[in-house]
């Protein structure tokens, strides 16, 4: 089984990689990439340490276009809505980053920590679709 989790921000908001090796690095997470300078354009397999054990998850940068915004629209007019919380958050974002991982204990606890240190370093919002949760960093 996997498990997914999207945080949505703005591009100029996002951290350095510094600022986000730091901050992982108090969380208990080490990156083992060279480079994560730019998420981005991340894209595969990001190489953790966690607890001293090697893990990592998927994570892919996914830029949110006016095509993507419309569409949406499209689908909540469909459904009789003019907005909804997706709609606000997809109208202020401009970056998906999409995290994946399997749901070993470790790969987990890793992805969570990198998802919510990057949602609330660049004040977006982090969506877990099965606790059926968005949570704003603003």
């Amino acid at each position: 089984m996997s498990y997914d989790l999207s945080v949505f921000v703005r591009r100029d908001w996002l951290p350095s990689s510094d600022l986000l090796r730091d901050a992982l690095r108090k969380r208990g997470v080490e990156v083992v990439a060279d480079d994560i300078a730019d998420l981005s354009t991340a894209h595969g397999f990001l190489p953790v340490v966690i607890k001293g054990a090697p893990s990592g998850f998927e994570l892919d940068g996914e830029a949110i276009t006016d095509a993507d915004r419309d569409e949406y629209r499209r689908l909540l007019a469909g459904d009789g809505a003019a907005s909804d919380d997706l709609m606000e958050i997809l109208a202020v974002c401009d970056l998906e980053l999409a995290f994946s991982c399997h749901a070993s204990d470790d790969e987990l606890a890793a992805m969570r920590i990198m998802a919510t240190t990057v949602a609330s370093l660049a004040h977006g919002w982090l969506d877990d679709p099965y606790a059926g949760k968005t949570t704003s960093y603003l």
